[in-house]
């Protein structure tokens, strides 16, 4: 979202003058125009901050490191856009920061790389993860700092105790204690006969119909 990049900007644009940074960046440098954003340092490299949907950094090229916030809702148009800008970078990185995801949000990509990378089967992936035990006492303040590295520092333990009577447990398990839903789900078929009756050399012969069962809510099928 275009306010979450200026607030990130406005934030960068204060260290960038502050005493370390300030010989290695030229003030006129530090583009505020809405829309485009950028700190520009005396070596060439630039900082540009931009909201991701629509295209909004199309046709840029050798981005070496893209950082995407709020990854939770991070959608699959908006990545289709944003990889090809890193395909000419020496040693390109992507960072994805988040919280677990709620039911609503277009969180696939990052429900996809959490997963691989807890498989194992992500290359060049590092995962971090700061959560609480999946079933922690939502009133535990021990795992209130589990989940949250900057309590007592950036967090005060307040603001914790705040959430927790604002949000439902449901939220606050996601957004305080970083645990995400349980996507397991049982079945009809226990998965061990399931998977026993694949024929990996069947092949599909003429039409094919595929029928699936939603709730009128839409949270399970």
């Amino acid at each position: 979202r275009f306010k979450v990049a200026r607030e990130t900007f406005n934030e960068l644009a204060g260290i960038a003058r502050s005493a370390p940074l300030a010989p290695h960046i030229d003030p006129d440098q530090i583009h505020t125009a809405a829309g485009n954003e950028s700190i520009t340092f005396r070596n060439g490299s630039r900082i540009v901050f931009a909201a991701r949907e629509r295209g909004a950094i199309r046709g840029f090229s050798k981005v070496r490191r893209l950082i995407l916030d709020e990854a939770q809702i991070l959608t699959e148009a908006a990545v289709s856009d944003l990889a090809p800008t890193m395909n000419q970078a020496h040693n390109p990185q992507m960072i994805l920061m988040g919280t677990p995801p709620k039911p609503t949000d277009p969180s696939e990509v990052f429900t996809r790389l959490r997963e691989d990378a807890l498989s194992g089967v992500a290359e060049g992936t590092f995962y971090g993860e700061f959560s609480a035990d999946r079933d922690a006492d939502l009133d535990d303040r021990r795992a209130w700092a589990v989940a949250n590295a900057s309590l007592h520092t950036r967090t005060p333990e307040k603001a914790i105790v705040r959430l927790r009577k604002l949000l439902s447990d449901d939220d606050f398990r996601r957004e305080a204690l970083g645990i995400w839903d349980d996507t397991s789900t049982g079945g009809l078929i226990p998965l061990a006969p399931w998977g026993a009756c694949a024929d990996v050399k069947s092949q599909i012969v003429g039409a094919v119909a595929l029928a699936v069962d939603v709730t009128p809510e839409r949270t399970s099928g």
